[in-house]
């Protein structure tokens, strides 16, 4: 639905971001197409020589781990020669591990000084950091590199220009055909979800929503306040017809960060706007809610991660100025909401895997979830539990994009406590036979409900596949609890997502056609300079 607006959004970013390093460089930057081979080249920091990629020695040992993690699974970079009996494994420390981590991305990457970030834990040196038979050259290190591996733009650097763009360019955007009446409306014409192959009656996807379930686990879980949203709400959610507007605030409370704002461009944009002949229609307002939404953050503690009936915006984290849920005021909350398909899916598809003759387009009412903010969990310490005819037949991570070692000396108390939670407190209570829920495990051994989600349909098997939860059957049978047991193990997940259209680079993709551009705009300027 909103692949049109965020290609029009990333390739404003994009140019924006090649402007600014066509501004530092002190040569003109190579654009990298996709169907080009992958080259290793001199970087165009140092003129004279090539450069090796190794983490920052002022880098934390925490922040060393999740990049590493990052470059041994998504970054897919072959981490077999830093492990044990490798050749890279000595020195064993994350350290050097991470170095020759980075080094291994950055060069594969074309030796691109955005390929060597990594959330800063990295830096360019001109020493090779070789030793004995472990070789950080680029020819050795390409032969060992067997996965496809292509271009990458770090998204820690993009983001932070796209917030400083987006702050002025938030109502720039096209305007779209209306889809709000399309989804409300039009239950015979479903748009197409995430189906795991089983099916599951209405019932049992109500019986999942928080507001049902909260009441009866309210003791066993986060302290949660329910708001029910005006059908105004909703269909602003949902309005694509116009530009991409934030409500007015009537607490003045904005989620741009005060920081990016920019005076002279506020005093273009009011000149500018005089000289049209209409002016642009004002952005919505929702005084009502906001209030009792600041009301609920209070009572809260002043921080909440928001969810509808269903669904979190995990996948929207990205946007947020905190790169996380975190929301302190309306208008953070309104920024995820309207960012996410995971909200997306819970107002338009809930209902698409049911099997009932007749089901409903849409719940009877949309609920607003202000869960709590607890800064100081744990990833690692959140596991799906899956139930099937009231037997718990698989636990496993939650958070599968990173290798947690401490997961791995403590998996056999964490099961016994979960499975003796699951006995006491959700058995037979929880109305259905056939589920799928969340929970966190305390460092002081207590379990707690984060949530309940239907058996297939749209849920994530995460470790596990559905046919072989659909074939498990525990008659006197122990308990699986699957984690991350290395490094190589991780798997890909929202903490690491982007929307789709900003790592499409296929040919016709709006990549794509960005790419050709800059780079013709690039000939134009060259072929100026040399007439000149």
């Amino acid at each position: 639905m909103r692949n049109q607006f965020w290609i029009f959004l990333f390739s404003l970013v994009l140019l924006n971001f090649i402007s600014q390093v066509r501004c530092k460089a002190t040569r003109p930057v190579t654009m990298i197409r996709p169907e080009s081979p992958i080259r290793p080249e001199g970087n165009t920091t140092f003129l004279d020589g090539t450069t090796w990629c190794v983490a920052r020695p002022s880098a934390s040992q925490a922040e060393l781990q999740r990049a590493l993690d990052w470059a041994c699974g998504i970054g897919r970079v072959d981490c077999s020669v830093i492990e044990k009996h490798g050749d890279c494994y000595e020195p064993d420390t994350i350290w050097s591990h991470a170095s020759f981590a980075f080094n291994a991305y950055y060069q594969t990457n074309g030796n691109n000084r955005i390929a060597c970030y990594f959330g800063g834990t990295a830096t360019l040196t001109k020493i090779n950091p070789s030793f004995g038979t472990c070789s950080y050259d680029i020819g050795s290190l390409l032969r060992k590199i067997s996965s496809r591996v292509q271009a990458t733009v770090d998204v820690a650097d993009v983001h932070r220009t796209f917030i400083v763009f987006i702050s002025a360019k938030l109502t720039s955007s096209p305007k779209k055909k209306p889809i709000s009446s399309e989804c409300l409306s039009s239950p015979s014409n479903p748009k197409p979800s995430i189906d795991a192959g089983g099916k599951m009656k209405e019932e049992e996807v109500n019986r999942c929503q928080i507001q049902n379930w909260y009441p009866k686990f309210k003791s066993l879980t986060i302290k949660t306040k329910l708001h029910k949203l005006p059908e105004s709400f909703v269909n602003y959610l949902l309005d694509d017809s116009v530009p991409f507007l934030l409500p007015s605030s009537v607490t003045n409370q904005n989620a741009m960060p005060n920081r990016i704002h920019n005076p002279d461009e506020g005093e273009d944009d009011e000149s500018s706007s005089s000289d049209d002949e209409t002016d642009p229609d004002p952005p919505p307002s929702f005084p009502e809610l906001e209030i009792e939404i600041r009301d609920s953050i209070e009572a809260l503690g002043g921080s909440i991660f928001p969810k509808l009936n269903w669904s979190a915006p995990k996948d929207a984290a990205w946007i947020s100025p905190s790169q996380s849920l975190s929301c302190s005021c309306f208008s953070e909350i309104a920024l995820l909401l309207r960012s996410s398909d995971s909200i997306l899916h819970d107002l338009c598809n809930a209902y698409d895997s049911c099997s009932d003759d007749k089901a409903s387009s849409r719940p009877e009412s949309f609920f607003l979830a202000l869960r709590k903010w607890y800064p100081s969990l744990k990833p690692e310490m959140e596991f799906r539990c899956f139930v099937k005819a009231n037997e718990l037949v698989g636990v496993c991570q939650r958070e599968v994009t990173t290798f947690y070692p401490v997961l791995v000396s403590e998996k056999e108390a964490l099961k016994g406590l979960i499975e003796e939670f699951f006995d006491v407190n959700v058995r037979n209570v929880f109305e259905l036979e056939d589920y799928v829920f969340d929970v966190y495990v305390t460092k002081e051994g207590r379990v707690k409900v984060v949530d309940f989600n239907t058996w297939c349909g749209s849920t994530l098997p995460l470790m596990f596949s559905w046919e072989e939860l659909e074939g498990f059957r525990r008659v006197g049978g122990e308990l699986e609890l699957r984690i991350v047991e290395s490094r190589r193990g991780v798997l890909p997940g929202l903490k690491t997502a982007v929307p789709y259209d900003y790592i499409d680079v296929s040919c016709g993709s709006g990549w794509d056609q960005v790419l050709k551009k800059a780079e013709e705009e690039l000939r134009n300027e060259s072929d100026d300079e040399d007439v000149v």
